[in-house]
């Protein structure tokens, strides 16, 4: 019997107890029309044993074994190998509640993509369904647009990704999600987001984040263009300009952070910072007028803006370094 929903969880390495507790947490899943992808991306042959208890154990449980690749061709690797209609991502070292999967297919029956709250993280959900113009038009709604970009909380139409041959791309190291689900919005009609916190996220402490990658700018822009592009499809409200401002003024004091933790050269960290203040879209920062009440600028934010556009390097440079003071 075909599986309604494919859940992929690409791994490697993962710990024992970790990975023990994901796989739990999606076989107690309510919802039971599913199969289960385990992508392992080159582990060994340490894993051998677990995969065979695994299998023993359920039936819908299906271990995938690859060549190391990284997380973006795991994950491909998965839907390629998918029977259901629906797909969901989780990561190795998460774990899910088990209404997760219930919720999100209850929620995607009138829309082309369903997503929940992550329990771990901030950002807020509201119960909701909007067309994709309503949701375009409302940076404002999404906390700055990063709880947009995650890949894990969500369910995706399987129909959508083949047809359109939507895939996690294999040239970036960082923002691989942004971009697949970048691809994955421009075919939904509609978007349907439940409140619940159903996804539990876990830090990993060996991300890439964690390590310095000189590139990292440049897959960085990537996002930023895409979602920059993403939510101006339709005129936004002045409110709305201002929210996604404030995005690209994280994104940019985000980067400047990294470089300025992770550049030991000073002449290469130099040339990072203006880099990235040279873009086009970190430049619309400084051409706006922030004399009203934008609501999203905190005043020593506004201030900030206008001394980096007066000072350039310079002036990022000492709000990095009373940073790192503090």
């Amino acid at each position: 019997m075909t599986p309604e929903i494919s859940i992929i969880i690409p791994m490697y390495k993962t710990p024992f107890v970790l990975l023990r507790r994901c796989i739990n947490s999606v076989l107690k899943q309510s919802f039971q029309s599913y199969e289960l992808l385990v992508v392992d991306d080159g582990s060994g042959s340490d894993y051998d044993d677990f995969k065979k208890e695994y299998e023993a154990k359920d039936p819908r449980v299906h271990f995938l074994t690859k060549e190391n690749g990284g997380v973006a061709s795991a994950r491909n690797h998965g839907i390629e190998h998918s029977q259901g209609n629906y797909i969901s991502f989780i990561d190795s070292d998460d774990y899910i509640d088990e209404y997760f999967i219930e919720g999100l297919y209850n929620a995607i029956q009138d829309s082309d993509i369903s997503l929940c709250g992550v329990t771990e993280m901030y950002y807020s959900m509201e119960d909701s369904l909007y067309n994709a113009r309503m949701y375009f038009s409302l940076p404002s709604h999404f906390c700055g647009l990063q709880y947009i970009n995650f890949s894990v909380n969500k369910l995706y139409r399987r129909d959508i990704l083949m047809e359109h041959n939507i895939r996690f791309p294999l040239d970036v190291k960082l923002g691989e999600d942004a971009l697949f689900l970048a691809e994955y919005y421009r075919y939904c009609k509609y978007m349907r987001c439940i409140s619940d916190c159903r996804y539990h996220y876990c830090l990993n402490t060996e991300s890439a984040m964690r390590s310095y990658k000189p590139e990292y700018w440049n897959w960085e822009i990537q996002v930023i263009r895409k979602d920059w592009d993403l939510f101006h499809q339709y005129p936004l409200a002045q409110r709305e300009e201002y929210a996604i401002l404030h995005w690209v003024y994280d994104k940019m004091m985000g980067a400047a952070n990294y470089y300025y933790d992770y550049e030991e050269d000073p002449e290469k960290l130099n040339q990072h910072l203006q880099a990235i203040l040279d873009n086009e879209i970190i430049q619309k920062l400084f051409v706006t007028d922030y004399s009203e009440d934008t609501l999203h600028f905190k005043p020593h934010e506004k201030k900030r803006v206008k001394i980096i556009a007066r000072q350039g390097v310079k002036g990022l440079r000492k709000f990095l370094q009373k940073r790192a003071a503090d």
